[in-house]
Formats: structure tokens, sequence, C-alpha cells
């Protein structure tokens, strides 16, 4: 795995540099994130630090918010060490993306919304 972040950063380097279609960098990178490998890996530093460069450098904002919910999706996973990296990555990648504040402040529309959901009343604790 410590060899998998080595490539990826030499891959995001090139792409970066060359301006080069990176969606297969960036599929790759979003599946490594779920990889068991990261949790006892040596390169966290190194991973977080390509995780960052990668995502401020993109122009997709859907990516970088899908990317966003994926690392506080696995946060539970890890240890605090790497949580607090998580999430110290997420708070730069605010400052770039102010996109991603919707994350938070607005609920995410799902399928299974529907009209009629929406008229029922509320759950009410007293009523038993």
């Amino acid at each position: 795995f410590n060899t998998g972040i080595q490539a990826l950063l030499l891959i995001q380097h090139l792409s970066a540099a060359r301006n080069l279609a990176t969606d297969r960098f960036y599929r790759t990178l979003y599946e490594s994130l779920l990889d068991p490998r990261l949790v006892t890996s040596s390169k966290q530093a190194l991973y977080l630090n390509l995780l960052l460069r990668a995502l401020k450098s993109d122009v997709d904002v859907r990516r970088v918010k899908a990317f966003a919910k994926r690392m506080l999706q696995i946060s539970s996973l890890h240890q605090p060490p790497f949580v607090c990296g998580l999430l110290y990555v997420i708070a730069h990648l605010r400052q770039t993306f102010p996109d991603l504040s919707t994350l938070v402040d607005e609920p995410e529309a799902s399928i299974f919304d529907d009209e009629a959901s929406a008229e029922l009343p509320g759950y009410d604790g007293h009523k038993r």
C-alpha cells in the first residue's frame, strides 16, 4: 500500500504539471480511502497530503463533495490522529470550495422523499 501511495503521488504530480485528464486517478484515490491497509500504513501523513493537494486542484465540486462525505464516513474506522488529519483536510477544502458548507447546512434530497411523507405529522414522544 505504501508503494501505491507513492505511485499516486507521482501520477498526481505529473497530471497537475501537464493538465491531463485525471478521472481514473480520482477514482483510484476514492477507492483507496476504503483500503483496510490504510489503517496500519506508516505513510498516513503522506496520504493526507496527497488527498489535500489532489482535491484542492480539482475542478469538479461534486467530486470534492463525494470525497468529503467518504472521508467523514470512514472516520470511525481509523485512529484519532488520522481522523484529525481528515478533518483538517476537510477544513482546508471548505476554504477552497465554500459549497462544502451545504453538506452541513442543507439536507440532501433523497429519492425516497416524497410529498406524502412530508404531509404526515412528525413524531411526538408524548403520544404513546
